[in-house]
């Protein structure tokens, strides 16, 4: 049971993170430099508040199911844990400051790189993505 949870949960969230990747942003950097980043900022602000409590159910999740764990499985179980640590550590290190800065600019007047920002945000989001689809193979695999 606690298995199934755990692949639903790791699974929806790695769908919430290929949607933002291949469908929302996307779909900003088509919108003049403003409305993306009226935009951008929301929504911003609405994943930072949701998906810390998500990475970490999923976590929380997958320790338990570590611990639990007593088949050959258990190898594939503790390295798609591991991965979802390394995905938090690289989220909060990497992504989470280049996001508090897109929240807090002047949309009427953003600074000069703030695109440049936002595609190197695009380019560790799409390295968190392979890292969380590697956790969700082991995972499966365990």
């Amino acid at each position: 049971m606690l298995d199934s949870l755990l692949l639903a949960l790791l699974g929806g969230l790695i769908g919430n993170e290929l949607c933002v990747a291949f469908f929302v942003h996307p779909t900003l950097y088509q919108l003049p430099d403003e409305s993306h980043l009226r935009v951008a900022q929301p929504l911003a602000r609405l994943l930072g508040l949701i998906m810390p409590f998500w990475y970490f159910t999923v976590l929380v999740l997958g320790i338990a199911e570590s611990v639990l764990c007593g088949g050959p499985g258990c190898t594939w179980i503790y390295a798609s844990t591991a991965l979802v640590a390394l995905s938090i550590v690289f989220t909060v290190t990497g992504l989470v400051p280049i996001n508090n800065q897109i929240a807090r600019l002047n949309p009427a007047a953003p600074r000069e790189n703030w695109l440049a920002l936002r595609r190197h945000w695009d380019r560790l989001h799409q390295i968190r993505i392979a890292i969380l689809v590697l956790a969700l193979v082991f995972l499966a695999l365990g």
